[in-house]
């Protein structure tokens, strides 16, 4: 009797070709869901990137200062301002807003990405910095005030 010509039901053959299809499937499974959450990761902080460019975008269109609540205006410039024209700031993301001085860490992940830059930090120990100056805009991920 052959092993393929088997009428009894499964065959070892079958039976081992079943099992090993399963855990194919099964570890295929396993690494999708392992890509989806990697791919989640990277999102949340990336959101956090595109809240903090929207808050400084109408800051420097109000008061030409990235700072909430600064003072400063088109015509004086603010305390804020470096020799260069920029004003640069930390952005909170709790109050969604930005402020002069760095604030504790919130990055909810290890790896941060802004364009094609990569930053890495643990967990709550980064926050970002925004500098702007008319219409540019620059962030970057830096040490809280608590890493320092």
């Amino acid at each position: 009797m052959s092993i393929l010509h088997n009428n009894k039901g499964l065959s070892r053959l079958e039976f081992f070709c079943i099992v090993g299809i399963c855990l194919i499937a099964v570890f295929a499974a396993y690494k999708g869901i392992l890509y989806y959450h990697n791919s989640m990761a990277r999102g949340n902080d990336s959101l956090k990137v595109n809240a903090a460019k929207s808050v400084a975008t109408m800051n420097l269109s109000t008061a030409g200062c990235v700072i909430n609540g600064c003072e400063g205006s088109f015509d004086k410039p603010c305390k804020h301002m470096d020799k260069d024209g920029y004003t640069t700031g930390y952005y909170d993301a709790v109050k969604r807003k930005i402020f002069a001085d760095n604030l504790a860490g919130y990055n909810e992940y290890t790896e941060m990405k802004i364009g094609d830059e990569i930053y890495k930090g643990k967990k709550n120990t980064m926050v970002i910095k925004v500098q702007g100056k008319e219409d540019k805009i620059y962030l970057s991920w830096v040490p809280s005030k608590d890493q320092e």
